[in-house]
């Protein structure tokens, strides 16, 4: 469906002892990071959880404007996007979970199954 819009966030823990240095790599990398994106991704932003009320304390959203975007991405080769991307990795925590979620907004939605 055209001009759909989907919002993924990805959140996640850094390692132990390393967010006020992920905090500051994010705030100096961001919009470089931004910039490098495939076409169809737009990086919204990174968060932190307020008082560690969630399962992870940190999340990087963006908006995508079609799952095709995922097409987009695997073929993205722009080498700016994988070494950020490489560095954010080396602050995940790898020994607990990262989370994905991907959301579509009400206008326009229509779910499977079910009769209108």
């Amino acid at each position: 469906m055209l001009g759909h819009m989907y919002e993924k966030a990805v959140r996640f823990n850094v390692k132990e002892g390393q967010g006020n240095a992920f905090r500051e790599w994010m705030l100096d990398h961001q919009d470089e990071y931004a910039r490098s994106l495939p076409v169809g991704w737009k990086y919204l932003g990174c968060y932190f959880t307020v008082f560690h009320m969630g399962r992870h304390d940190w999340q990087i959203r963006y908006e995508i404007d079609s799952l095709g975007a995922y097409d987009t991405l695997r073929a993205h080769e722009d080498k700016t996007f994988g070494d950020l991307l490489a560095q954010i990795y080396d602050f995940i925590n790898p020994n607990l979970p990262i989370e994905v979620e991907v959301v579509s907004g009400l206008p326009g939605l229509k779910i499977l199954g079910e009769h209108e």
